[in-house]
Order: C-alpha cells, then sequence, then structure tokens
C-alpha cells in the first residue's frame, strides 16, 4: 500500500485530536427520500468504488487500507442541529481506524444526508467529492461519479 507523509495541518490536527475532537461535516439537503437501506448501500459502494477504507497511521506516516473497511451504517438523526453538535464533539474510535460517520435526517419534510469526518483526514473538498460518490449512487448517475482516491507519494 502507498503511504503518504502527514503534513504540517494533520499532524497538528491530530495532538488537537488527543486534547479535544477536530470534526468537521458536510451535508446536502434532497427533495426525494430514499429508503435507509438505499442510503447505506450507496454510501458503501461509493467508498468501496474510491478504494478507501480504514486509516492506518504509524509515526509520520499513514495509509489507506481498504481491505481492513467492513461496511458502516447510515446513522438516522432526529435532530439535525443536536446530532451535528453532537458529532463534531465524540471522538473517533481509534481502534476503528475509519474516520467518516454518515448520517440522515428529516427535518421539516426534507431529506438531509452527511458525512461527519476527521478533519487530519480530509477536508472540505475531499468531502465533497465523497459526497459526489454518494450521491450518484444514490441517483443512479454514474457520469456523477468521480475517479477513485490516490494518496501522492513523497
Amino acid at each position: 500500500m502507498q503511504s503518504a507523509r502527514l503534513n504540517v495541518f494533520q499532524k497538528t490536527q491530530r495532538r488537537w485530536d488527543a486534547i479535544h475532537p477536530y470534526n468537521a461535516a458536510q451535508f446536502a439537503t434532497l427533495a426525494s427520500a430514499f429508503s435507509h437501506e438505499h442510503l447505506t448501500a450507496s454510501f458503501n459502494r461509493a467508498i468501496r468504488d474510491l478504494r478507501l477504507g480504514t486509516i492506518v497511521c504509524v509515526d509520520d506516516n499513514y495509509w489507506i487500507d481498504p481491505t481492513d473497511w467492513r461496511p458502516v451504517g447510515v446513522t438516522e438523526a432526529n435532530d439535525l442541529d443536536l446530532h451535528l453538535n453532537t458529532e463534531m464533539n465524540r471522538p473517533f474510535d481509534p481502534l476503528a481506524g475509519f474516520p467518516l460517520r454518515p448520517f440522515v435526517s428529516m427535518p421539516d419534510g426534507w431529506q438531509v444526508i452527511g458525512i461527519v469526518y476527521q478533519h487530519w483526514v480530509a477536508d472540505s473538498v475531499a468531502i465533497r467529492t465523497v459526497m459526489r460518490a454518494w450521491l450518484s449512487r444514490l441517483l443512479d448517475q454514474p457520469d456523477l461519479s468521480p475517479p477513485p482516491i490516490v494518496l501522492d507519494s513523497i
């Protein structure tokens, strides 16, 4: 597996995470509602197709191990504001190694899907790529599918 060195931002955020989570979130509001099963299957297919998986970090190097990844469930959030506030402050399990927590909410009759993520692993552009892959599978629009994610080597 190809590894990459942590950059200054990632090193800083990992240190910060040891004190308090530095999570972020992206979400999209959908005009149509999809079943929980379809949301979950579409998310997991997007992760597999992007070749994402467990993030392994040893010393100042990290890599993605798609072979060690297990499908993830999409959390149902009854109260979107409460969910985001809670998830932004909830640490990720360091043993799980998967830095994304997908969710769905139905505020005011709309369906909202999103991802809470560890900020040291991805920036907002990268997460929008994952969101786009999820939406392309959810909507069965393969022309929206981004290419697999590859770490730059140093």
